[in-house]
């Protein structure tokens, strides 16, 4: 890369142009800037717009470039992780394509294989290779290179979202086991690598657009697009945080939230859409850790808009409970002196700039695409007649000698080539199943959040004024509650009363709460006061039960004597007999 090039990241709500150059190892940014991504412009498969808003900003930029590397990120594509003999690396295509249908149960003729090595590595005497294959529809392919021609440029290659992160995790100088998180608008990207190793990458569909429609639409900041609604949130943290300091003097109250506030209704809509971000991708690091003990996450980085947010990745660090922080410039990357918005927003542009380093782009698929152009314009790669003319008699003579061991030959494979259309066919009719799982695993985990949270918010002492009025409506007319003091297990009455036998009739009462049952009573004590009367004081402690488990333990208990009853009973009767 060592003249410029554009790199384009297209997203559903933002598109990212950075222009960079590269000489040996360094990597600089002469350009940068972002805009709206035109309404409709994937469904409609529309480039127009996107090519005359381009022209412009280019234009008013004086930027000449004209190579362009595109980031693709779409959740069309398809990966698998796959394990092969270890063979030279042209022949890794030719395998991967022999056994393709067993990665991907589709219609391969609509898709374009590619391939990185992730890994090479010996097994029981074996070497092996561990590939990140991605299936990558043609229709992808053809609209980013029909964008860069109505835009008047050079398609130099495409790039995978993936495959930056992994670059920008190689070029930031740490080892150990670290994560990036990219987050964008609505759908983010968890990679986790230890050394130069990817261990895990997971897609999630949750970004940050839900945050900034709430800051478009809420109108404590008017009514803004989204370009704006991002900027106010790069400005302004509107992370709510229930404990504040309001008066400076460093101590911490609880900040009632006010519906009827409309910042702090806002805010509310802001924490609970992030929340969803944030609750997805602790599932995924939690489940790298549960399975890798010993090589705990030690650092996470955050790149993309997400990673712009005031607060937000403060907000992450102590949900995580691991060090959380922004992605810094890594090394041998450097800003010109007019860098644009990467002067200010550098993550946000961190997977234009992966995939210009070495390795980040797509390798193989410059070739791919061209055979691909090749197909869609009806040509054919042929040798010269000239060059087939010994090989043509050779086969001539072959052929005769060999017609007996084709006939045979023939028919085996016939049967065998409609025997693979059928199970290919199957497979196909069958693909929707990944779906079913994959929307299971989805509403699951987001059953398992809302099912943990509903349970936060219950406690034993949601029924404390129920047991008070009921402590009131059975409790003896003499007594006087002196001190009452509950928590979330136990409630602690000291009271007095005027004999014995009302403390006696007391107690017996509260052991018919259904609620509460009485788990410790002091020593009571009996004095007479000057006028003779007689005070009774004591403390009784009450521990709350579960209703619902203890209806059903009682249940199971009178099922028993229900049982129990009737085999004696049988056992009279056939002794009577």
């Amino acid at each position: 890369m060592a003249n410029r090039v554009l790199s384009i990241e297209i997203g559903q709500s933002l598109i990212r142009v950075l222009e960079v150059s590269g000489k040996g190892k360094e990597t600089r940014i002469h350009d940068s800037f972002s805009f709206s991504t035109p309404e409709n412009m994937f469904e409609k498969n529309d480039s127009k717009e996107f090519a005359n808003i381009l022209k412009d900003e280019l234009k008013k930029r004086k930027i000449a470039t004209k190579k362009v590397i595109f980031v693709i990120n779409s959740s069309r594509m398809a990966t698998r992780e796959v394990t092969i003999p270890a063979v030279k690396e042209n022949r890794i295509d030719d395998l991967i394509t022999a056994n393709a249908s067993e990665y991907f149960p589709v219609d391969l003729s609509q898709y374009v294989l590619v391939h990185e090595i992730i890994e090479r590595f010996t097994e029981e005497g074996s070497k092996k290779l561990r590939l990140n294959v991605l299936a990558i529809p043609n229709d992808i392919i053809n609209f980013y290179g029909q964008l860069a021609k109505d835009s008047g440029l050079t398609l130099e290659g495409m790039g995978y979202t993936g495959t930056a992160s992994k670059q920008l995790l190689l070029g930031d100088g740490n080892n150990g086991v670290r994560a990036l998180l990219k987050i964008d608008g609505r759908s983010s990207l968890v990679t986790i690598m230890d050394g130069n190793k990817v261990e895990l990458q997971r897609h999630i569909g949750y970004g940050v657009a839900e945050a900034v429609t709430a800051v478009c639409e809420n109108g404590w900041y008017g009514h803004l697009n989204f370009i704006e609604g991002l900027e106010i949130l790069r400005k302004h943290n509107l992370l709510f945080d229930v404990a504040r300091d309001e008066n400076g003097d460093g101590v911490y109250e609880e900040h009632e939230i006010s519906t009827s506030n409309v910042k702090d209704r806002l805010k509310e809509d802001v924490t609970e859409s992030l929340k969803m971000v944030s609750g997805s991708i602790a599932r995924i690091l939690d489940y790298y850790q549960s399975r890798n003990q010993e090589n705990r996450i030690r650092k996470v980085s955050v790149i993309g808009l997400g990673a712009d947010i005031e607060g937000f990745t403060e907000f992450l660090g102590a949900e995580f409970g691991i060090n959380t922080e922004k992605l810094p410039i890594i090394r041998g990357v450097s800003l010109d002196k007019n860098p644009g918005d990467a002067e200010y927003h550098i993550a946000t542009y961190y997977s234009c700039l992966g995939v210009t380093l070495k390795g980040g782009e797509l390798p193989s698929l410059s070739k791919k695409k061209n055979e691909l152009s090749l197909k869609r314009e009806g040509k054919e790669v042929r040798m010269s007649s000239g060059s087939l003319a010994l090989p043509a008699i050779l086969s001539a003579l072959l052929i005769v000698g060999a017609g007996a061991w084709f006939a045979i030959a023939f028919f085996a494979y016939n049967e065998a080539k409609e025997e693979n259309l059928s199970i290919n066919n199957r497979i196909n009719e069958l693909s929707y199943i990944e779906n079913v799982i994959t929307d299971n695993e989805t509403a699951k985990a987001e059953y398992d959040w809302i099912a943990a949270a509903m349970k936060l918010t219950t406690s034993n002492n949601n029924g404390l004024k129920a047991l008070i009025e009921q402590l009131e409506r059975k409790m003896p007319s003499d007594i006087r509650v002196l001190s009452l003091n509950a928590n979330n297990e136990v409630i602690s009455l000291n009271v007095t009363v005027s004999s014995k036998d009302s403390a006696a009739d007391m107690i017996k009462r509260i052991r018919e709460f259904d609620n509460v049952a009485i788990s410790n009573i002091s020593t009571i004590s009996e004095t007479k006061e000057k006028d003779e009367r007689t005070e009774v004081n004591f403390t009784v402690d009450l521990a709350y039960v579960d209703v619902e488990q203890n209806n059903e333990a009682v249940a199971e208990e009178t099922s028993k004597e229900s049982k129990s009853d009737e085999k004696e009973s049988t056992e009279k009767k056939g002794e009577n007999k």
